[in-house]
């Protein structure tokens, strides 16, 4: 909405250079009038082309107002006589431009509200660190978010927290009813040890989760217009050569690569006709209170934010703040089928533990290689495959559909946190 605000201030200026030009007297007025509302639509169209389909009607709308009104007023204004110049000059114009700047701007904004105001979202298993990062960048542009928990039902503020247990249904889904946007966020986290207990619970939270939230959007009379669910960057293969985006990603067939293809499987699977889909593939996603940041922070602050294992894999990240902005973005957008959630500059992990360090005012970092790095992750409950993978993914569709990152840089997004 920040584009619109832009524009609005653009439609503002105009008006008062007008003002300011009939008070110089006709002549002005003829001459540079048209070259101001000229250099205005100019400018708006450059933020015209950010612009979702349905802001851009509203857009349309907006000036084709402010044009057709403007003629009529400059050319009734050539047919007065000359006596009656002042008083057309100091009242007439003046006030007719700033009545037109009112109630087209009041039009306008009713329209986009209507286009694009999101009245419902539902985030399930939304109490986590991606979920909470949802929440403040939905809280003040939706009216209810309703946020799916294992935990104690209750409401704080417009976010209502509903109890589910991600199996069965149990009166949760009929919440999904009427939403605008359905996001999936259920799964074990990877971070433990792969033995098969975990590995069972990381494949079924992930794949009967997705399962049941299928089940309850066919059963909605009016079901979620879109529903976003999560996958992993962690679907292609490990690469330290070639750059894997959504069309010629090349994925493998180990346990991680396997549970994400299981996962979209599940979810696209169901055909939902009145429910768009996307997969959002999602990196390392780099926050200032939750994810794998604070960690590395600390690992870097005691000594050992060197290198990990030979320093060459890739690091795939995304700063929390445009990973929300791209949720709301392919919401926006409508952006379906499989998009890679992560910023378009892949680092090398050596690259990466510098630029940690960096932020920590260390200026060395001890090295960890293989064999210490496996005694570390067995000491505390966890696989070298999160670190030593090269997850070497760029994000094409959502450049391709006109997303800016806001935080492209590692150095500006760690700066930042």
């Amino acid at each position: 909405m920040k584009i619109l605000h832009k524009i609005n201030v653009i439609a503002l200026i105009t008006t008062l250079l007008l003002y300011i030009t009939v008070l110089l007297g006709m002549y002005a007025q003829i001459l540079l009038g048209p070259i101001q509302l000229i250099i205005a639509l100019i400018v708006s169209y450059s933020y015209y082309k950010k612009l979702s389909p349905r802001l851009q009607k509203g857009i349309i709308i907006y000036w084709s107002s402010v044009v057709v009104s403007l003629a009529i007023a400059y050319f009734s204004w050539l047919d007065y006589r000359a006596n009656d110049f002042a008083i057309i000059t100091l009242f007439v114009i003046p006030h007719a431009y700033c009545l037109l700047f009112c109630e087209v701007n009041l039009l306008h904004y009713k329209i986009l509200k209507h286009y694009t105001a999101m009245k419902k979202i539902v985030i399930a298993a939304g109490t986590g660190f991606l979920g909470q990062v949802l929440v403040n960048q939905f809280k003040n542009r939706v009216t209810d978010i309703v946020v799916l928990t294992r935990g104690k039902a209750k409401t704080v503020s417009n976010v209502r927290y509903i109890n589910w247990d991600a199996k069965t249904m149990t009166g949760w889904q009929s919440e999904l009813e009427g939403a605008d946007a359905l996001i999936n966020l259920a799964g074990k986290s990877v971070d433990c040890r792969y033995n098969e207990r975990n590995k069972s619970e990381i494949m079924a939270s992930r794949v009967d989760s997705t399962t049941l939230l299928n089940k309850a959007v066919l059963g909605c009379k009016k079901p979620p217009a879109h529903w976003l669910n999560s996958s992993t960057a962690t679907i292609y293969r490990h690469s330290l050569g070639k750059q894997m985006d959504e069309e010629t990603g090349e994925t493998g067939f180990d346990f991680s690569m396997n549970v994400a293809k299981m996962w979209e499987r599940a979810f696209f699977m169901t055909k939902t006709p009145m429910t768009l889909k996307t997969a959002l593939r999602t990196s390392i996603v780099l926050g200032k209170n939750g994810g794998a940041y604070p960690i590395l922070k600390r690992l870097a602050q005691v000594g050992f934010g060197g290198r990990q294992g030979n320093g060459k894999q890739f690091v795939s990240w995304i700063h929390e703040h445009d990973f929300s902005r791209a949720v709301e973005f392919i919401l926006t957008k409508q952006v379906t089928g499989v998009v890679n959630i992560v910023s378009p500059a892949p680092t090398r992990n050596a690259d990466f533990m510098k630029a940690v360090r960096k932020q920590v005012n260390m200026p060395l970092g001890i090295p960890l290689g293989k064999k210490l790095l496996a005694i570390g992750a067995a000491i505390i409950g966890t696989e070298t495959e999160l670190i030593l993978k090269s997850r070497n993914v760029i994000p094409v569709r959502l450049q391709q559909a006109g997303f800016q990152f806001k935080y492209g840089n590692l150095h500006e997004a760690l700066g930042n946190l």
